[in-house]
């Protein structure tokens, strides 16, 4: 990931908008190969990473004009490089000591102060906000803000060394001026990891609720149709099996997904049900619909 970042960018400064067209497919292949080692959960979330950081690009570049790329637009390769960074990030966070994620952060702030107060970078205190505020908002995530946001600054110094991309001087819209790049840039991307973890939380559960009941309803109306005898046998296992994984799906969908992307996972009920699939088949639309019935036998979990 770091090669496939580091090289994209120092070729991109030597091509054209063809050559950086390439280069961006590089990318996106590099991104669906590690895509395919990673379950569906978290998949999501790198897809909320990828459809964000676009939004993001799109606004501060192109609309708010706080930084401009070398070709004027915004390249490929930049979407799947913020789920690259997001990558590489969560795995120097599982590394990182508490007390050096402080530090990071403390630096921070104490650069942004100190940048701002001799008039070098006075954008830097907002961005440090966003940062501070992110890690007293969720501070079991205060290692990865650290880890992404030293990340995120090396970036940002090799991309405006080579000129990729370069800042501007005076914020657009705003008595604020700024360095090239700011010293506290990460913020961005910290806040990136702040709503791609919101969106795991609170959308990719709503989302595979509302999946399973769009599938419940199919279901249901296969059911129907079994009863007034139109649906051949064939169909009506395959509505019984709709069904049953129709209701585990419905069920899971209460366990918040946090995974392992980010370290955690909220669950509301855990119970292992031991189903017969046979005996399941079998009874046709006699299941229970609050319940993936029959239950052979129910297994506690061991404390």
């Amino acid at each position: 990931m770091v090669a496939a970042l580091a090289g994209c960018l120092a070729a991109d400064t030597h091509t054209d908008i063809v050559g950086q067209t390439v280069m961006g497919l590089v990318v996106w292949l590099v991104l669906f190969s590690l895509l395919t080692d990673i379950d569906r959960d978290e998949r999501f979330a790198l897809m909320a990473c990828l459809v964000i950081a676009t939004a993001g690009e799109m606004f501060l570049s192109l609309v708010w004009g706080l930084y401009t790329y070398r070709l004027g637009n915004i390249p490929l390769f930049v979407p799947p490089g913020h789920v690259l960074l997001l990558l590489l990030g969560l795995s120097l966070a599982r590394r990182m000591p508490e007390a050096a994620a402080l530090v990071i952060i403390g630096s921070a702030g104490v650069y942004s102060l100190a940048a701002a107060a001799v008039g070098v970078d006075t954008f830097g205190v907002l961005l440090f906000l966003v940062l501070a505020v992110a890690s007293l908002a969720m501070p079991n995530h205060r290692r990865l803000y650290a880890s992404t946001f030293v990340l995120a600054l090396a970036l940002e110094l090799y991309g405006t060394w080579l000129g990729n991309w370069n800042w501007e001087r005076e914020v657009p819209g705003l008595p604020l001026v700024t360095t090239n790049p700011p010293g506290a840039a990460g913020a961005f991307y910290c806040a990136l990891d702040a709503l791609v973890l919101l969106a795991s939380v609170w959308i990719v559960p709503r989302l595979s609720a509302w999946v399973a009941a769009l599938k419940q309803r199919q279901v249901k109306r296969w059911q129907r149709l079994a009863a007034d005898g139109g649906m051949p046998l064939v169909l009506q296992r395959a509505a019984a099996f709709g069904q049953q994984s129709t209701e585990i799906l419905r069920d899971r969908a209460h366990a918040a997904f946090a995974g392992r992307l980010f370290g955690f996972r909220v669950v509301v009920r855990v119970r292992v049900d031991v189903v017969d699939d046979a005996l399941t088949v079998g009874s046709h639309n006699k299941l229970d619909a609050g319940d993936a019935d029959p239950i052979v036998s129910q297994k506690a979990l061991v404390a």
